[in-house]
């Protein structure tokens, strides 16, 4: 039985050791602030979600990860996402004017209201991918989103 203790005792010495030697475990989750600029009005919503794969990119609510909205002004509008653990993400954003909890678009599908994305790419004939606005989270992190 002793030596079944001190076997135990050496183990935990030298596991701690090699821990410290290694330092600190990495941080669990981080904070990504976001910052939506160029709203053209005040009035409706502005949300943004936060998704970490391309499923239901970049419209569909229960696909995101996190899901945010507030209330819109003119100009830019801050948000403060806690929690997110490191990995790669892509941001949607959309004003969504008249409340109805989507990007309205006309008769050829074009956007009647502001939308945005991370890494500001731009839309041709339809929405650009996942991997287009895709970045990567390994420590607090700050981005803006240009509405078009």
């Amino acid at each position: 039985m002793r030596k079944y203790l001190v076997s135990l005792v050496v183990i935990a010495v030298l596991c701690g050791t090699a821990f410290c030697q290694n330092g600190a475990a990495p941080k669990a989750s981080y904070t990504l602030t976001v910052y939506v600029d160029g709203l053209d009005a005040s009035g409706g919503n502005i949300g943004i979600m936060l998704f970490q794969n391309d499923k239901g990119w970049p419209d569909n609510h229960a696909s995101a990860f996190k899901d945010v909205e507030q209330p819109a002004k003119q100009g830019t509008v801050k948000f403060v996402i806690t929690a997110v653990p490191a990995g790669t993400y892509s941001i949607s954003s959309c004003h969504d004017t008249n409340k109805n909890g989507k990007l309205d678009k006309n008769f050829v599908g074009k956007p009647t209201e502001q939308w945005g994305m991370s890494n500001n790419p731009h839309a041709t004939l339809h929405a650009p991918h996942f991997d287009q606005a895709k970045f990567e989270v390994t420590k607090d992190t700050e981005l803006h989103i240009q509405m078009q």
